[in-house]
């Protein structure tokens, strides 16, 4: 235990009672119980931490548990306190630390007793978040009157992962207005004094990104032909450094629907970017209580499917193509498409659509 420090305190106290009876001792002794209390739990970079004795004894000693200041630690030493029995401190790096408060005294018998007490201390940097996230112009909508782009905005679904909706059409081969191409980025970060960046893949190089900036479009969520995570970080001006991993999510997508041989006509509702109307014309003789659709999701392309990340539902009911009959008699019927990012488990990491069916005679 390395209580040397504080045992050159006490010896002060030995010194008094050397020439006196024990009874000094026993007057001046209070049995030390180790008990402190901090203003919160969660503190920022920099903030003052405020100790504050609750316990009993003659010395009060805190090991705040950073680097050069950690309880047990050869070398590393701790602080007393005030008179009045408080402290303050304040950590220069983010982290978590267990700080620790040693109360001391000396008995009768002049020996020190010690009595430790801990606690964790959270701090944090919050100089390094991330406020606004933004693929910016991912896809021209030629359905809007003049010049409209899609930009997909990032969803928060931890505290370090980001999800992006993509829209359908914005898959596809191209050099711009496509998520296959090099994105621009917008953002916006919680200190103007950080900066922020991405990970390049190629290099594992860090490149620092300036937000809607036209020499900042390097950002490339393709790899082998599928959509990929890729990892972002703030970095303060202490450097320290807060990631933050982007998932680009397809909204998933019905892109051919026929019953009886017949196509439907299928279109985006330019209200909403995940609802779609699939309107087809049947003869007056068909009977719509049992139809079989036949239809296909996403093209089949293999670079978004994997055979289990697509679930297509009528209500509770899975629907596969060509095998479940509908019933359409009582109108307009709706299809949910739920799709998770292939290659990827985490639940939360998914997008849906609806797709409403409206048959005409």
């Amino acid at each position: 235990m390395k209580l040397f420090n504080i045992i050159i305190l006490l010896s002060g106290f030995l010194l008094l009672g050397a020439c006196d009876s024990n009874s000094y001792l026993e007057d001046l002794y209070e049995e030390p119980q180790a008990s402190f209390t901090t203003d919160k739990t969660e503190y920022s970079v920099l903030e003052t931490v405020h100790f504050t004795n609750t316990g009993g004894g003659t010395l009060f000693t805190v090991w705040p548990g950073n680097a050069g200041h950690r309880y047990g630690v050869a070398g590393d030493t701790g602080f007393a306190t005030g008179s009045d029995g408080t402290f303050a401190f304040s950590y220069d790096e983010p982290g978590e630390y267990e700080a620790v408060w040693v109360a001391s005294s000396v008995n009768s018998d002049k020996e020190p007793v010690f009595s430790i007490a801990k606690a964790k201390i959270v701090v944090v940097d919050r100089n390094n978040g991330l406020e606004r996230f933004v693929i910016s112009n991912l896809y021209r909508m030629r359905e809007y009157a003049g010049t409209v782009y899609y930009n997909s905005t990032g969803e928060a679904i931890s505290s370090d992962s980001i999800m992006c909706p993509v829209l359908w059409d914005a898959w596809r081969a191209a050099k711009v207005n496509s998520i296959q191409a090099l994105q621009l980025i917008e953002f916006e970060l919680t200190s103007s004094t950080a900066t922020f960046g991405w990970y390049d893949p190629a290099t594992g190089d860090f490149r620092q990104l300036r937000s809607g900036v036209s020499t900042s479009r390097i950002v490339n969520f393709m790899e082998d032909g599928k959509l990929a995570v890729r990892k972002f970080a703030v970095v303060t001006s202490s450097g320290n450094e807060k990631v933050y991993y982007v998932a680009p999510v397809m909204i998933p997508a019905i892109t051919e629907f026929k019953i009886n041989g017949i196509k439907a006509s299928i279109s985006r509702d330019i209200a909403f970017y995940n609802r779609y109307n699939v309107t087809l014309t049947l003869p007056a003789s068909t009977d719509l209580s049992s139809l079989v659709p036949e239809f296909i999701a996403m093209n089949n392309d293999p670079n978004l499917l994997d055979g289990k990340n697509l679930e297509i539902k009528v209500g509770d009911a899975v629907q596969t193509s060509g095998v479940t009959a509908v019933d359409f008699s009582g109108g307009p019927v709706v299809y949910t498409l739920r799709y998770r990012m292939a290659g990827q488990t985490n639940p939360n990491v998914v997008q849906t659509s609806e797709f409403t069916v409206s048959i005409t005679q």
